[in-house]
């Protein structure tokens, strides 16, 4: 216990939840096989990651925008449906984060209101607004909302990359 006295509530915290967690997995991984298949203890990992890489992003919006980044070129394989993917996921979840961070962190958001006075910001914004109102107008609207959506996504990765810190 002297080892411990030195380190931080936070970080008792994590190493507590990381331990509960290796607890939970041990004990439901036996019983994977039976439930769901042959296939139960990957559905369980990736279920487990998909937790972890949740919390990740919530603790911090910066992770976010770089698995945005990343995952982009993958869009195609993570989609789940014609209406549900990864990416929207990931990127609602992104924005989120970063919602929450703006109500906490003052320098961040004057950033924010900084970033509505460049021209291009206002642009990509008019863009989407245009393409938002068209949906009113379109001969096939699901193939308009679908272009929306994935508009509005590429607005909001706009939104969260011109938040980073430029770091030369």
């Amino acid at each position: 216990m002297s080892a411990l006295a030195g380190r931080s509530r936070r970080s008792l915290f994590l190493y507590g939840g990381a331990l509960l967690l290796a607890i939970l997995v041990g004990a439901v991984l036996p019983y994977t096989e039976r439930f769901v298949g042959d296939n139960g203890p990957y559905i369980l990992l990736g279920i487990l990651l998909a937790i972890a890489v949740a919390g990740a992003i919530l603790l911090q919006w910066r992770l976010g925008a770089l698995l945005l980044a990343a995952a982009l070129p993958f869009e195609s394989a993570i989609k789940f449906g014609p209406v549900a993917s990864g990416m929207k996921g990931l990127g609602l979840l992104t924005f989120v984060s970063l919602a929450l961070a703006l109500l906490i962190d003052q320098k961040l958001f004057e950033r924010f209101a900084r970033l509505w006075q460049q021209p291009l910001a206002l642009a990509v914004l008019a863009f989407v607004l245009w393409i938002s109102a068209s949906v009113l107008w379109a001969s096939d609207k699901g193939t308009a909302l679908r272009a929306t959506v994935s508009f509005l996504g590429l607005l909001g990765l706009v939104v969260v990359i011109s938040l980073l810190e430029r770091r030369y």
